[in-house]
């Protein structure tokens, strides 16, 4: 997840798909609320979920209501990252 000029990215390891991905949310989540607090803008539309690995992830995550594209790769400070590392 990318925040303005201030880029964040959380990672999170996937074996338990469900379990996981719920602890994905919460973390997402108590990042988005953090940012409100400290009256942070998040910019959604530059938001992505990239699922790193030869396992397939049914991987539905949202902010503010807003679910995420999942992408095959991603572009982080200069660097593409694709799925298929």
């Amino acid at each position: 997840m990318r925040t303005g000029p201030c880029e964040k990215i959380v990672y999170q390891k996937t074996e338990n798909n469900d379990v996981d991905v719920t602890q994905l949310q919460l973390a997402m989540d108590a990042l988005i609320s953090w940012a409100n607090e400290w009256q942070l803008s998040v910019s959604v539309n530059k938001c992505c979920v990239l699922n790193i690995g030869k396992a397939a992830h049914n991987t539905c995550l949202s902010i503010n209501h807003t679910i995420l594209p999942v992408v095959e790769s991603a572009r982080d400070l200069g660097i593409l990252v694709s799925c298929d590392l």
